[in-house]
């Protein structure tokens, strides 16, 4: 994809973000993710391996909950710290500041007229908890790498995703929410000799939320 497109969607994701802020009828989640990363496309210089083939990402964040008034579709954007975690012979280090934006779509569920999180409601359990998980991420990367050929990277990257989860409410007062999903970028790569080798990435992202309310007197799904 073309860096304008790349720039504008990074656009699109702030001014939601930005926006979100202040609806009135949102609420604050902490998250915490563990992701699975595949970097088997990287490029090899001769024999000897750039990336290894798997990384663990580690992130945590918080997130602002807003929902659509007469339908469960919610949303979730956030600000993230992410760690990859590299084996010590590839003397990578490599860390990021992350703008998020899962939606999640009740479609057991979705037309409902109560715009608060889940809870209290007749229905079974799996019908208003499960959720169809939509995400976008973009990733402020910061890597460095012990090789002094290497002399460029990629600092930003995109990522777009797939996944399920569900809303279980523990109380009215706190949800605790676990997910998994796909996420995929195509637009990472790094430099050297003076010339760029690009690589896509793709990961299994393991999450779990957990989503305070402070306004009791709202009606419960």
């Amino acid at each position: 994809m073309a860096l304008v497109s790349w720039f504008k969607i990074f656009v699109l994701t702030i001014i939601i973000f930005i926006s979100s802020i202040f609806i009135l009828n949102g609420q604050i989640g902490i998250t915490a993710n563990y992701h699975l990363e595949n970097l088997d496309q990287a490029n090899n210089i001769g024999q000897t391996a750039i990336f290894p083939k798997k990384i663990g990402i580690v992130s945590a964040g918080v997130n602002y909950w807003f929902s659509l008034k007469n339908y469960r579709a919610e949303f979730y954007p956030g600000l993230h710290y992410s760690h990859s975690i590299y084996p010590n012979s590839y003397q990578i280090k490599e860390n990021a500041i992350q703008l998020e934006l899962p939606i999640h779509f009740f479609l057991f569920d979705f037309k409902n007229e109560c715009n608060c999180p889940t809870f209290g409601k007749e229905d079974g359990w799996f019908k208003k908890s499960f959720f169809v998980k939509l995400n976008t991420i973009y990733k402020f990367n910061n890597r460095d790498f012990s090789e002094s050929l290497i002399t460029d990277n990629q600092k930003s990257i995109f990522y777009f995703g797939l996944g399920i989860g569900l809303d279980l409410a523990l109380s009215k007062n706190l949800d605790i929410i676990p997910s998994i999903s796909y996420l995929a970028s195509s637009n990472d790569r790094y430099r050297i000799a003076n010339k760029d080798h690009e690589f896509n990435r793709n990961n299994i992202q393991f999450g779990l939320s957990f989503l305070l309310r402070k306004n009791d007197n709202k009606r419960r799904r």
